[in-house]
């Protein structure tokens, strides 16, 4: 398995003024019609990761696709395979030559409400974190809530729970409340007990990430 992550602060604004060889024709309509400009570098730099991943594996002519709810692949190299993320400063894509599929998910950090703890965890992991020190403590500020464990579990949770759903093709119609995260075993399972691994991979502080292969 092979991980990429990029900055979006090394993309210069100068590369969207006009079409990089990197960038297929179809990626590039995609970012004209993109309005916000930090929007646009994601989707530029994604595309330039595609195209590291491309000559990595030396694919000279890519022939990009989607199945299932939008899960992107190689129609002329189905034998491999990747997934893209990003979120805040990063872009994140990690592929793996004859592999069926891999998803993976970056996430920055951030304060996890009470509603999506009831719209993300399973019984079993609510059950979990409630055994953990500190769980729920409202006498820390918002800053020290961000970085608490409790709320970085729940990033990983998400994180790990997102790279599954990418990796399976169903995208976020999954009810995560039906899957179910193992730290232990390295496993998410879903409602019919299918399994499968998950890695997360070192980013920078303040993010986590997962792959799920």
């Amino acid at each position: 398995m092979k991980v990429l992550i990029e900055s979006v602060s090394s993309v210069q604004d100068r590369e969207l003024q006009y079409k990089p060889n990197y960038v297929t024709d179809e990626r590039w309509k995609k970012i004209l019609r993109i309005h916000p400009l930090e929007d646009k570098k994601r989707s530029l730099l994604a595309g330039k990761l595609l195209d590291q991943m491309c000559k990595e594996c030396e694919i000279d002519k890519p022939e990009y696709g989607t199945i299932g709810s939008g899960k992107p692949v190689l129609l002329n190299h189905p034998q491999l395979a990747f997934s893209i993320s990003h979120s805040g400063e990063y872009v994140v894509l990690v592929y793996q030559e004859n592999a069926k599929a891999i998803g993976v998910d970056i996430q920055q950090i951030k304060l996890v409400s009470e509603g999506v703890k009831k719209r993300v965890l399973h019984e079993k992991e609510g059950l979990w974190l409630q055994k953990k020190e500190g769980f729920e403590d409202e006498k820390l500020s918002k800053e020290d809530r961000i970085s608490s464990t409790e709320n970085v579990l729940l990033n990983r949770i998400w994180a790990i729970k997102e790279s599954y759903v990418k990796m399976t093709g169903e995208g976020l119609r999954h009810d995560f409340r039906k899957l179910c995260v193992d730290f232990e075993k390295r496993t998410v399972t879903d409602e019919n007990g299918l399994s499968a691994c998950f890695v997360e991979i070192e980013v920078p502080d303040g993010y986590v990430s997962a792959v799920v292969i």
